[in-house]
């Protein structure tokens, strides 16, 4: 499983990027995962990042990190799609994972959190390898790196407000190069 996880923006970045979001939208998610439907997988606030010249230098920073790091494809910053989730009391996603079954082939998936652990209560990030499970621990500015084919899950926030943005890298995004490292992942 490739989990790599890094401290990137400060709390002042991080309100930034946050003052990109436009026009938050309530979002229930169906969710497929294991043969099993699940009509409402998913409840946040969401909103789409739109791309341009202002917020360009946060994505530029990811993706020169997500390159130094070994034995994973290079990115290229060519139509990344982006999207902040909000989620609230009351809000959770369950165990699924960002493979797209109908449409572009997803191969990473990138979260950078935006907020600090203070604002609220609840919402432990969770990945699963096999019969493990390990808790994402929150800290203002991380930003982590999974395979789309990686089962995740956000539990029921209890309290407060869960800020994150989420990068979809899908195959087009990808050069194909790897730089190898003998360090095993």
């Amino acid at each position: 499983m490739l989990l790599k996880e890094k401290i990137l923006f400060s709390k002042d970045e991080c309100d930034r990027i946050i003052s990109y979001a436009e026009q938050w939208r309530n979002r229930e998610i169906s969710v497929e995962y294991e043969g099993k439907q699940n009509k409402v997988g998913g409840k946040m606030l969401s909103n789409t990042l739109i791309w341009n010249d202002e917020n360009m230098w946060f994505v530029e920073r990811i993706i020169d990190w997500v390159n130094d790091l070994p034995n994973i494809k290079k990115i290229m910053n060519n139509n990344i799609f982006a999207a902040y989730r909000n989620y609230k009391t009351g809000d959770f996603f369950i165990k699924h994972d960002d493979d797209i079954k109908n449409g572009a082939e997803r191969i990473y998936t990138i979260g950078v959190q935006l907020n600090s652990k203070e604002e609220f209560t609840g919402g432990d990030f969770k990945v699963y390898n096999g019969n493990n499970e390990k808790i994402i621990n929150f800290e203002t500015g991380k930003v982590y790196i999974i395979e789309s084919s990686t089962p995740h899950s956000v539990e029921l926030i209890t309290s407060g407000n869960r800020i994150t943005l989420m990068l979809f890298i899908e195959k087009q995004n990808l050069n194909n190069e790897i730089i190898k490292s003998k360090n095993i992942i």
